[in-house]
């Protein structure tokens, strides 16, 4: 209805008497695809004590909108990851000393 000063909280904000305005503004409505799915480049990797390798997640749909990843180790103790897949043998892991490396979307709904 007509021109509206800048609120925020109920109080005015900006800059009165400037005669600087938005004149239009555009919204872009963009559909957020999630993903179905997440697998990894690898289902199992063997590394010495301070060997590194480098984990990839694959989004199914591909055009998944976002594609980050919270990655997890069930036991950083023996195997460390960090936040772009690389993980690091701390120690041995020999018999049921093994760890999982679990990669998360970003909301939490697929790993």
């Amino acid at each position: 209805m007509g021109w509206q000063p800048w609120v925020s909280d109920d109080d005015e904000a900006g800059t009165d008497g400037q005669g600087l305005r938005v004149e239009a503004i555009r919204i872009r409505l963009v559909k957020q695809v999630h993903p179905d799915s997440i697998s990894l480049n690898k289902s199992t990797d063997t590394l010495d004590t301070e060997d590194s390798d480098v984990l990839t997640a694959n989004f199914t749909p591909d055009d998944t909108t976002n594609k980050d990843i919270f990655w997890t180790s069930s036991d950083p103790n023996i195997v460390s990851v960090d936040d772009s897949g690389k993980i690091t043998a701390v120690a041995d892991g020999t018999g049921t000393a093994s760890a999982t490396i679990t990669a998360t979307s970003i909301d939490g709904q697929k790993s």
